[in-house]
């Protein structure tokens, strides 16, 4: 792993993360250009996309489909600071029941989550998508 990163206008952070090229910045009314998302929004989204790729590759490994499941993130914060983060696991009626607990504890193994010193937790709710 390899990270550099190199200032593009104002706040924009171009960074070079082992070979993929990511921006990040501030919204404009912290003096950004709204150019890619903030820190904190990429940093939590690295924590989404993990507990993603675990449900994901769950499903491969259980031969399950993927189409319908929704994956969502909704953080918490006092003074500025996340404090909690909740993922949703947005799964079909028609997802099999015997399978929605493993899915669950597969989807708690994220090594993002072990990284972060707030707290986070994973749910799961089966529903129409909307």
């Amino acid at each position: 792993m390899n990270f550099e990163a190199v200032f593009k206008d104002k706040f924009t952070v171009e960074m070079n993360i082992s070979g993929h090229k990511v921006c990040t910045d501030l919204p404009e009314s912290m003096g950004g250009k709204a150019a890619g998302p903030t820190p904190l929004e990429l940093m939590l989204s690295a924590l989404l996309s993990c507990s993603a790729s675990s449900v994901y590759f769950y499903l491969v490994k259980h031969e399950l489909p993927s189409e319908g499941i929704k994956i969502f993130l909704n953080p918490s914060f006092e003074k500025d600071m996340v404090t909690k983060a909740e993922i949703t696991i947005n799964l079909p009626p028609s997802f099999p029941e015997d399978k929605k607990a493993p899915l669950l504890a597969f989807a708690r193994h994220c090594k993002v989550g072990g990284h972060l010193k707030f707290q986070y937790d994973v749910k799961l709710e089966t529903s129409a998508i909307k």
